[in-house]
This record gives C-alpha cells, structure tokens and sequence, in this order.
C-alpha cells in the first residue's frame, strides 16, 4: 500500500482503530516480522492530532506484551492488555457479557442499548481499568488461572494485601503485593512458585489493582 493511501484512510480510524493498530504494527516491528515503521510515523500524526494519549498508552502496552513474548510463561503474567477508555461499544459489551456467563448473572438488560458510560457504571468499571489476558499458574489458590482475564484498575491506592499487576524489570506479573518493615514483596499464590523481592536495582511500579477475574468460558 502507498503512503498516500494510508495516510487516507487512516485519517477516518476511531480513537480504537488508531489504539489497535499501533499495538499491532509495534510487536510486529518487535517481533522482527513486519516493515511498519512508515505506517507508525503516519499513525503518530494521527494520534497527536486525536489525542496524544493514544499513542503514548498503545506503545507502552505493546512494548509490556513483547517482554512476556520473550520469556518463559510459568508465572503468571499479562500477555495481552487492552484499555476500558479504547474499546468500542461492541468490544464493551461482548467483554461484559463474558463476565456475565463467568459469573451465571442473568441481568434484565439489554447492553446493546445502553449508554456505554452506563454499562461501565452498572459493572464496577471505569475509564481507569485495563483488560488483561494472563497466562500461567503462580496465582491458582488466588483463584486466577491461566487464560483468564483481569479487570484492573490504575488509579486504585495499592494496599498491603492486593492483589497487583506489577511491572518488573518491563515485565507485567499479577502478584500479591506485600509490604514488611519498608521492604515490598510480591507474593506468590501457589506454593510451586517463589515470592519476589523488591531490590534496589529492580525496575518496579504497580500498574494497578486486581479488581475482578474473569473466567475464559469458551
């Protein structure tokens, strides 16, 4: 495809589209299996133009779905991230009508026509949370098992206790934080698995809390 004609229609893509698409064209890039550096440069002015956010949230997802590409997957770790604020009303209402069959609810509602603000008020969710796809067993006696789904929420205080989505040295884990006598641990719930040590030389940061964990039922 010509500059031109990408740059065309790219100039028609919802906040979503502009979302996905440099996720996808990074990993690609990151992967070593695509030539998208041209398409993200045009993407880029896109994204200024819209919402500068959108480029900045979307790379930084991306590069977190790399590192988990590029190691081992025992623990349990973010292998997908999408974000509440990004996704399309549809998108919005086949994620909540997942958590509904997880949890045999039976709602006397119909999400195709609700407000999209009022579905992520009437399910607990805000324009904070992030969806993220795990993969691995270190959180089973938490009840999160490998391939579910969390619902996380960014801008929740982190508590002794949580459990947490944490960035270590780039690499997502969700953890159940700890914090003695000044020191932080991120705790293990399955006994197969060790706790980690939060260490000076350490790239840390708590992305968000565990607020619910979504079975996969299909």
């Amino acid at each position: 495809m010509k500059r031109s004609d990408f740059s065309r229609q790219a100039e028609f893509l919802s906040i979503s589209e502009l979302y996905e698409l440099v996720k996808k064209y990074y990993i690609q890039e990151g992967s070593g299996f695509g030539h998208n550096k041209w398409k993200i440069d045009i993407i880029y002015d896109f994204c200024q133009t819209k919402n500068p956010l959108i480029f900045s949230d979307a790379m930084a997802d991306a590069s977190y779905i790399l590192s988990s590409m590029e190691t081992g997957m025992n623990e349990l770790k973010v292998v997908d991230i999408k974000r509440i604020d990004y996704l399309t009303k549809q998108e919005l209402v086949d994620f909540v009508s997942q958590m509904i069959g997880a949890a045999k609810m039976n709602p006397e509602m119909d999400l195709n026509e609700i407000e999209k603000v009022d579905i992520l008020k009437s399910f607990g969710l805000n324009q904070n949370s992030i969806i993220c796809k795990v993969t691995g067993q270190s959180m089973e006696n938490a009840r999160i098992f490998d391939g579910d789904t969390l619902v996380v929420d960014t801008k929740s205080s982190p508590r002794s206790g949580n459990i947490v989505v944490a960035s270590v040295n780039s690499e997502l884990f969700v953890k159940r934080l700890k914090r003695v006598n000044g020191t932080v641990w991120l705790l293990s719930e399955n006994e197969e698995f060790a706790d980690f040590k939060i260490t000076e030389d350490i790239d840390f940061r708590i992305i968000g809390v565990v607020k619910k964990a979504v079975r996969n039922i299909t």
